[in-house]
């Protein structure tokens, strides 16, 4: 539920899918990148959705030089109720291209939980509609996007989610990470949650493929907000280890 905002196609992951930089390899015209990654607690805008677990993830993506591309994305989940929701698998296809130096980007993304039964299944199976755009400045790389759902998880309407991100170069393989959202949903009451803001700051390291990450993660959510006296929206510390191949 509520999956880590993407960031451009072949550019890189944001934290929440585990924050590896893709690799990139040769493949009928194109370029087929992805990653391996295991998190402290899988987060996606500001929520924990392992129940505070740890979790395994991975993503593979396929990018053609015309700028189409598809990908898919798969981690376990744990949402502390009898859904049988314990994987996650989002697919999503899209185009991007650069243009004045901005890399932009439009996809459609599918949320899917093969577990869940049939009479949850249109609960948690869930359509979104992205845009995002890139830019690199002083060194700086500079993330803008915007996601929106026709009918947000649990039935609850329409929903945006808007996003910021900056990822500032250090010293040798280091950087330093920011993120800032915002999620908006039309029937808070069904959801769960008012309207909330959510951000993130951590510093990655690189080294031969590898990235580790520590991040600070928060939401502005009191706990009596969050799923009716669920800790999932509180500050707490991720640590991240991906591979990219």
């Amino acid at each position: 539920m509520i999956r880590r905002a993407m960031a451009l196609a072949a550019a890189g992951l944001a934290v929440e899918q585990g924050g590896t930089a893709l690799a990139e390899t040769p493949f009928l015209d194109g370029t087929v990148s992805g990653n391996v990654t295991a998190v402290s607690n899988y987060i996606s805008r500001g929520f924990s959705n392992s129940d505070d677990h740890p979790a395994l993830q991975g993503i593979l993506d396929y990018t053609h030089s015309s700028g189409l591309y598809v990908g898919t994305f798969a981690s376990n989940v744990d949402f502390d109720d009898n859904n049988n929701a314990t994987v996650e698998w989002d697919v999503w296809g899209g185009y991007g291209f650069t243009w004045r130096g901005v890399a932009l980007r439009a996809d459609a993304l599918w949320y899917y939980y093969p577990g869940v039964g049939r009479d949850m299944a249109n609960k948690f199976n869930t359509l979104e509609l992205e845009a995002a755009a890139e830019y690199v400045i002083a060194g700086a790389t500079v993330s803008l996007g915007i996601s929106y759902s026709p009918n947000y998880f649990f039935n609850s309407g329409d929903s945006v989610y808007y996003n910021a991100g900056i990822s500032i170069p250090l010293f040798d393989a280091f950087a330093l990470e920011g993120h800032v959202g915002h999620q908006d949903v039309q029937h808070n009451a069904i959801f769960g949650t008012p309207d909330y803001n959510d951000w993130s700051l951590g510093i990655a390291a690189l080294w031969r493929g590898f990235k580790l990450g520590l991040y600070y993660i928060d939401t502005d959510l009191a706990r009596d907000e969050c799923f009716a006296g669920k800790d999932w929206c509180q500050a707490r510390a991720v640590v991240t280890v991906g591979y990219a191949f």
